[in-house]
């Protein structure tokens, strides 16, 4: 049984590997686990190398991994090449089920994993849990139901790259990512409808947003509280950050720095689109909303209230001219790629670096 110094910490390192008869020791690639082996093998002080030497489409069984890690050895599920010598996404093609990651003290990264399932193609729900360096796809069409391609409470997710080609639906519980009290922050998302379901005390930042002209960039149900929406990109939505609160709860949210583009209800012309959307069906004397130093180009309007009147508004600017290099408000992933970095045009993209610059060159991770 090897073991390797992996971020600083020793740990026992296993394989799982696409070509798995069931009865693998899980000790060498050769001789890999399966992905049932793997959800009840997993344990604390492991790293669980999945080896990107073809895809995992054999099983298309729901798994969950629910052992737990701890804060000194965590477990880490990691894509690796075929020859064991660096970190690759591994490729795992997972039919119409899920794949959770429900312990504690789970590091998920360098993963590549589709599904059609129709409620989460990826879950992290735990706490202490991160993802990162992931791409996480959904190609669910269904227009029931909440459907999202990850899904994360208690945890910290960055650096991935986050799909969902669910088709336009009514349903505000369907997007590209469903998350709940954590820091989420470097994520590129791509969304045929809504973008990131917010709930609980949250901070996004530096986040890329691409919607298909319907639907929220970020948005909440329920209540918001301390809520961080900073130097984020949101781009072709009906709103960009829409505020539902219906409890009457002390809250405090945050906009800042944020770039908003081409957010103008595109196919849904009878909704007053906006930027930020504030609906109150509670009236709530001490809700705080803090909304500053914002970009926002070819866009509706930049606010819309409802029942609440808010005069925490400061320095957000509209545009002239599109800050960005290069877009396209409806994409080809394989030709052409937008380039959602700022230009130094007079009126665009040179107004948005005196902010913390929230535009990323966007390449297109299939």
């Amino acid at each position: 049984m090897a073991t390797e110094i992996v971020d600083g910490k020793l740990l026992t390192i296993k394989y799982v590997t696409p070509n798995a008869s069931g009865v693998g020791s899980g000790d060498t690639k050769e001789d890999g686990w399966d992905l049932l082996q793997a959800t009840t093998g997993a344990g604390a002080g492991m790293e669980i190398r999945f080896i990107n030497s073809g895809s995992f489409t054999a099983d298309t069984t729901a798994r969950t991994f629910a052992n737990d890690g701890t804060g000194n050895q965590p477990i880490v599920f990691s894509g690796r090449n075929a020859a064991d010598t660096a970190y690759e996404n591994a490729y795992l093609s997972r039919g119409s089920v899920a794949t959770t990651f429900a312990g504690k003290n789970i590091i998920v990264r360098y993963l590549d994993i589709t599904s059609s399932a129709t409620t989460s193609t990826v879950i992290v729900n735990d706490v202490k849990s991160m993802i990162y360096n992931c791409r996480i796809k959904n190609t669910s069409t269904s227009a029931t139901g909440a459907c999202y391609a990850l899904h994360c409470t208690n945890s910290i997710t960055f650096n991935n790259y986050i799909e969902n080609v669910t088709p336009t639906t009514s349903s505000l519980v369907s997007g590209a990512l469903y998350f709940n009290n954590g820091i989420c922050f470097g994520n590129k998302i791509v969304t045929k409808f809504n973008g990131v379901y917010v709930l609980s005390p949250c901070n996004m930042y530096s986040n890329i947003v691409i919607g298909g002209g319907v639907g929220q960039g970020f948005y909440m149900g329920d209540y918001m509280y301390l809520h961080l929406f900073k130097n984020n990109t949101l781009y072709n939505f009906n709103y960009g950050i829409i505020l539902l609160a219906d409890s009457a709860t002390t809250s405090h949210t945050y906009i800042i720095n944020n770039l908003f583009h081409t957010i103008s209800g595109i196919n849904n012309p009878s909704d007053p689109s906006s930027c930020v959307a504030l609906i109150i069906s509670k009236l709530q004397s001490d809700y705080h909303l803090n909304c500053f130093g914002n970009r926002y180009y070819n866009c509706d309007n930049f606010m819309v209230e409802d029942k609440y009147n808010t005069n925490n508004l400061d320095n957000n600017i509209e545009l002239s001219a599109d800050p960005f290099v290069y877009t396209d408000v409806n994409p080809s992933y394989d030709i052409n790629p937008p380039d959602y970095s700022l230009n130094n045009i007079a009126g665009g993209g040179a107004v948005c670096k005196n902010i913390s610059s929230p535009a990323y060159t966007w390449t297109w991770n299939h």
